[in-house]
C-alpha cells in the first residue's frame, strides 16, 4: 500500500531595517510504499484540501492566506481496500516524491538568493553553489542533493556572503537560521518516511506562510482518489478516477524536453541520445528528470565550465586520456567521468565522486584531466589527494599523469603545493581573453577574463615526454586558445 505524508518546515528570522522578517517553508511530500504482503500496490487518499483539485494547478503556487484564517488541513488515510493502481506505482510514487522534493528545494534555493542579502542573484547564485559543492564533498551527504550533514563545519560561506556584500550580523543569523531550515527538512523527511510506515492515520497541520515566502500547495496523487472539496460542502466527493502523469519526451526540431507535472529542461538532441546510451537503470525518463532537475538547482554559472570541445578531442586521441575527474552527466567530453551526485548519476556512467575514489580507481594508471570548480578549498583537497595517487604510483611502478587545470591563483595553498612538488613536470599559462572555456548550458565558448594554469604531474617524467611532444604542447595551446 501507498501512503501519502504531507509535513511542513518553519523558518524563521528577524531583520532590524535590512534583517529578514521570517520564513517559513511548507513542504508537501511524499508518499511511498507497497503492500508486502499481498504483494499488490493499493493506495487510498482523502483529502480535505483548500483549493479544489480540478483548479489547481502542477506547479501551482499559493498567496499568503488573509491574516487570522485558519490554516488548512490534510487528513491521509492508509488502507488497503482500495482499487488496484493500473500503472507502475513504483515509479509514480518516485515521480510524486521527486516532484515534491525539487519544489521544496527549488523554494530553499529561492529563498536563499532572495534572503541572503547579496546582489544582483547571480552573485548570490554563486555563493549557493559554492555552499552546494563544498558541504557534498567536505561531508557525506542524505540527501541527493541537499547537504544536511556536518554544516556546523561550513566556516567558509559566512565569509563568502560578506566578501559579496552582506553584513557580518546579517550573514551570520542568515546562515544560521538557512542550515536549521535545511537539517529540519531532513529530520522531518526521515521522521515521516520511518514513522509512516506502522501509522494508519497521519494528520497534520499545515501552517500560513509569512509575507516574502512561496508556498508549495498540495497535489492530487495517483491512484484512484477520493478528493472531497472544500469545508462548506464535506459530503461532495468527486471520484477523479486514475490521475497517472508520467515523464514525458517532447521532440523540438533539435532539442527534446524531459516534463513532469510542468517542471520541464530542454537538452539537445544529441546529448538526449547520449545520455540515454550510457543510462543503466530501470527508469531511464524518469531519472533522467531527476538528474537534469539536480543540475538546474545548482547552476553554479562558471562552475561547471569546461575545457573545449577540442582539447579534449586531442587529449584523447593524442594523449590517451579516458577519464575526468570533474564533470557531469550533461558536460563530460571523456568516456569516464567523476561527478557531484553519484546517486543519481552512476546511471548515466559517472564513475561517483572523486573525492570518494581510492587507489585502486586508479592503480591501472594513464593520464586523467582534473579540472575542479574554481573553489580554493577544492583545490586544496584536490591537490593532497593527487600527490598521495602519485606517491603510489611511485611505490608500485605505475606511469600515473594528471593534467591540473585552475585559474592563477598564486597564493592559494594547492596550486603552491603542486608547483612545489616533485611530480611537476612542466607548467603552462594561458593569458586573459587570450583562451576559453565551454559552457554547455548555452553550447558556446566563454572567454577567460582571467589567467589559467595547466601543470602537468606525472609519476614517470620519462614515460609522459615520450607522448608530449613540441608538437603536442602547441596543438594542445592552439586548441585552448580563443576559439
Amino acid at each position: 500500500m501507498f501512503f501519502y505524508l504531507l509535513f511542513h518546515i518553519s523558518f524563521s528570522q528577524e531583520i532590524l531595517d535590512r534583517e529578514i522578517e521570517s520564513l517559513l517553508v511548507v513542504i508537501t511530500t511524499l508518499f511511498y510504499t507497497m503492500d508486502l504482503i499481498t504483494g499488490t500496490d493499493k493506495a487510498l487518499v482523502s483529502r480535505e484540501p483548500n483549493v479544489p483539485e480540478h483548479e489547481m494547478k502542477p506547479d501551482a503556487i499559493q498567496g499568503m492566506a488573509p491574516m487570522g484564517s485558519e490554516s488548512p488541513r490534510c487528513v491521509t488515510h492508509l488502507g488497503s481496500n482500495a482499487g488496484i493502481l493500473p500503472h507502475s506505482p513504483q515509479i509514480s510514487s518516485h515521480l510524486e516524491y521527486e516532484y515534491l522534493r525539487f519544489t521544496t528545494l527549488r523554494t530553499l534555493k529561492k529563498n536563499f538568493l532572495k534572503y541572503s542579502g547579496v546582489d544582483p542573484s547571480y552573485e548570490a547564485g554563486k555563493v549557493w553553489a559554492n555552499w552546494v559543492i563544498v558541504n557534498r564533498i567536505n561531508t557525506r551527504q542524505v540527501d541527493p542533493f541537499l547537504p544536511t550533514e556536518g554544516l556546523h563545519l561550513d566556516n567558509k560561506t559566512v565569509s563568502l556572503l560578506i566578501e559579496k556584500g552582506c553584513h557580518e550580523q546579517d550573514a551570520i543569523r542568515f546562515y544560521s537560521n538557512f542550515i536549521q531550515q535545511c537539517q529540519r527538512w531532513q529530520h522531518r523527511f526521515n521522521y515521516y518516511r520511518l514513522a509512516g510506515l506502522g501509522t494508519l492515520e497521519t494528520e497534520i497541520g499545515v501552517s500560513t506562510p509569512p509575507p516574502g515566502l512561496e508556498e508549495i500547495i498540495p497535489v492530487k496523487l495517483d491512484g484512484g482518489i477520493k478528493v472531497t472539496e472544500g469545508n462548506n460542502n464535506p459530503e461532495h466527493s468527486i471520484d477523479h478516477g486514475i490521475y497517472h502523469a508520467p515523464t514525458r519526451i517532447i521532440k523540438h526540431m533539435d532539442t527534446y524536453s524531459v516534463e513532469y507535472r510542468g517542471i520541464h529542461h530542454t537538452i539537445v538532441r544529441s546529448q538526449f541520445c547520449s545520455l540515454l546510451k550510457k543510462y543503466t537503470g530501470n527508469y531511464p525518463y524518469f531519472d533522467l528528470w531527476k538528474m537534469l532537475n539536480h543540475y538546474f538547482l545548482l547552476d553554479g554559472l562558471s562552475y561547471q565550465w569546461s575545457l573545449p570541445p577540442a582539447t579534449f578531442k586531442l587529449l584523447r586521441e593524442q594523449l590517451g586520456v579516458r577519464t575526468e575527474l570533474f564533470a557531469s552527466p550533461l558536460n563530460h567530453h571523456l568516456d569516464n567521468y567523476y561527478s557531484l551526485f553519484p546517486d543519481n548519476d552512476t546511471l548515466f556512467g559517472s564513475r561517483g565522486d572523486f573525492f570518494q575514489s581510492s587507489w585502486n580507481d586508479f592503480r591501472e594508471g594513464g593520464i586523467y584531466e582534473a579540472n575542479p570548480p574554481f573553489i580554493e578549498s577544492i583545490f586544496v583537497r584536490t591537490s593532497q589527494i593527487l600527490i598521495h595517487y602519485l606517491n603510489n604510483a611511485i611505490d608500485q611502478g605505475v606511469h600515473l599523469s594528471f593534467i591540473f587545470i585552475m585559474p592563477a591563483w598564486l597564493d592559494s595553498f594547492g596550486y603552491q603545493r603542486l608547483r612545489a612538488s616533485r611530480f611537476l613536470f612542466k607548467e603552462l599559462i594561458f593569458q586573459k581573453h587570450c583562451h576559453s572555456y565551454w559552457e554547455y548550458r548555452k553550447d558556446k565558448y566563454i572567454t577567460a577574463h582571467f589567467d589559467s594554469h595547466v601543470l602537468l604531474l606525472t609519476s614517470d617524467s620519462n614515460a609522459l615526454g615520450d607522448i608530449w611532444t613540441n608538437s603536442v604542447e602547441h596543438d594542445f595551446s592552439s586548441s585552448f586558445a580563443l576559439a
